[in-house]
C-alpha cells in the first residue's frame, strides 16, 4: 500500500487497451463465475492454493534433501516477489472488478476492490493507516499469483511424482486468477514472462557458482540431465 500511495495514478485505461488488443473479455469471463456456483467454489479453493503449493515443495525438498532445487526455488520466488512490487510502482491499478462494478454485484471475488477504495484514501489524505481485515492482496501488473504459479511449474516440472498434481493445481490456479484476483489478461502475461525470467536467471547464476566451486559434493548441485531426477 505505501508503494501504490507514491505510484503514479491507475494505469487501467492502459491495461484495459492491451486487453482489448488481446480480445479478452474479462466481464464475459466474470458473466460465466458469476452465474456458476459450482465454479466460484472451485475457483476460490484453486486461488488460495498458491500458499499450499510452496510448503509442499519445500516439505519434499526437506525429506529428499534436495538443497540445490530448494536453494533454486527460494531464490527464483524472491526475485519475482522484488520484480512484481519494482514493476507494480509503476503500474499500479483497481483492477477492472473495480472499474466496470456499478451498484449490486451478483458475485463478489476473493480480492474484491478494497485496494482501490484504500489507495484513492491515502492519496487524498482521507486515511492514514491500513485496517488488516483489508489486506486481501494486491492487484498489480504483473500478476503475482501467475508468476508464482509459473514458478511452482517449473519447480515440479523436473520431479515425477510432482509433476502433474502440481501442474494440475496451478492451471486451475490460473484459470481463477482473471475473476479471484480481479486481473486482466495484460497482468497474466507480465506475471508469466516474470516468473520465468526469474527461474531462469537464478538457475543460470546458482549454476554457475556451483561450477565454480569444484570441491563441493555433486549432490549439492543443481541437476544438469534428467538421470539425476526423482
Amino acid at each position: 500500500y505505501p508503494i501504490g500511495y507514491l505510484s503514479p495514478q491507475f494505469c487501467d485505461a492502459l491495461l484495459m487497451r492491451a486487453d482489448e488488443a488481446l480480445h479478452f473479455n474479462w466481464l464475459g469471463w466474470y458473466d460465466v463465475v458469476a452465474t456458476h456456483r459450482s465454479i466460484q467454489l472451485v475457483e476460490r479453493a484453486f486461488y488460495g492454493s498458491v500458499f499450499i503449493t510452496p510448503l509442499v515443495l519445500a516439505a519434499y525438498f526437506a525429506y529428499f534433501g534436495e538443497r540445490a532445487r530448494a536453494h533454486l526455488f527460494i531464490a527464483s520466488y524472491w526475485l519475482a516477489v522484488v520484480v512484481t512490487l519494482a514493476l507494480f510502482a509503476f503500474f499500479p491499478a483497481k483492477g477492472p472488478f473495480a472499474v466496470s462494478a456499478h451498484g449490486i454485484v451478483p458475485y463478489m471475488p476473493k480480492s474484491g476492490f478494497d485496494q482501490a477504495v484504500i489507495i484513492e484514501a491515502l492519496k487524498q489524505q482521507k486515511i492514514h493507516e491500513v485496517p488488516l481485515q483489508a489486506l486481501h492482496g494486491l492487484v498489480s501488473f504483473p500478476s503475482f499469483h501467475t508468476a508464482a504459479a509459473v514458478l511452482y511449474i517449473l519447480t515440479a516440472w523436473p520431479i515425477a511424482r510432482l509433476r502433474w498434481p502440481v501442474l494440475m493445481v496451478n492451471l486451475l490456479m490460473l484459470a481463477s486468477i482473471p475473476v479471484e484476483g480481479t486481473h486482466y489478461l495484460t497482468d497474466m502475461i507480465a506475471g508469466a514472462l516474470v516468473g520465468a525470467s526469474a527461474y531462469a536467471t537464478m538457475s543460470f547464476l546458482l549454476r554457475r557458482r556451483a561450477s565454480s566451486q569444484p570441491s563441493r559434493s555433486a549432490t549439492a548441485r543443481l541437476p544438469r540431465s534428467s538421470s539425476h531426477f526423482r
